[in-house]
């Protein structure tokens, strides 16, 4: 049995990405048009996302749709200085506007994405820079999976605002635009099922 290697060096598509994860039958990022492979998670990442998907799948429009990490992101055209493509599989993905695919969103309300020692470079870097730039995005949150934290960035009617919470007795309120009621959040519940592992 052969597997197929996409060439790291290669600059792929939006369209290259779906026909590779078709042949493959595996997840893969695309940064400014490079593949990168999906690697599996640790038991805190998954249930960290788990507990946040909880949260706010109680809370959401009815209408809105959340994910768990296996839905695409796609950073559309529009929303890029530059002409590479790029697509991501947010942790957690809430998204409220117009249905443009199956595959895949375009334009998410909130994000989040858990750090762990693979990612934690991408997140708070490159993927951050991608994310904020997204017009129709209304909070990035930055979990930690070796203490109870959280860095938000809240859009602003200037630019972003950033704040780090810490602590299981922590309450947060995330706002959603004009169009939402804010999301309101406590770390210690998002944390429930790994805080004896922190």
């Amino acid at each position: 049995m052969s597997i197929f290697l996409p060439n790291k060096k290669a600059i792929y598509s939006f369209e290259d990405l779906l026909e590779l994860e078709e042949l493959t039958g595996v997840k893969y990022e695309l940064i400014d048009g490079l593949v990168l492979a999906m690697t599996g998670g640790t038991k805190a990442h998954n249930l960290i996302a788990l507990g946040l998907f909880t949260e706010i799948d109680a809370q959401k429009d009815e209408y809105c749709r959340l994910y768990v990490a296996d839905v695409k992101l796609r950073i559309n055209q529009e929303h890029k200085h530059n002409q590479k493509d790029t697509s991501t599989y947010p942790d957690v993905m809430l998204a409220c506007g117009e249905e443009e695919s199956d595959l895949y969103e375009e334009y998410p309300l909130l994000l989040a994405e858990v750090l762990s020692d693979s990612t934690v470079r991408k997140d708070k870097g490159i993927k951050r820079e991608k994310y904020l730039n997204l017009p129709s995005l209304s909070a990035y949150l930055i979990f930690s999976q070796t203490e109870i934290m959280v860095t938000v960035y809240q859009r602003q009617e200037k630019g972003w605002r950033q704040n780090i919470f810490l602590g299981k007795d922590t309450n947060l309120e995330i706002q959603l635009g004009n169009e939402h009621k804010p999301l309101k959040l406590n770390l210690g519940k998002i944390y429930k099922y790994v805080e004896n592992r922190i």
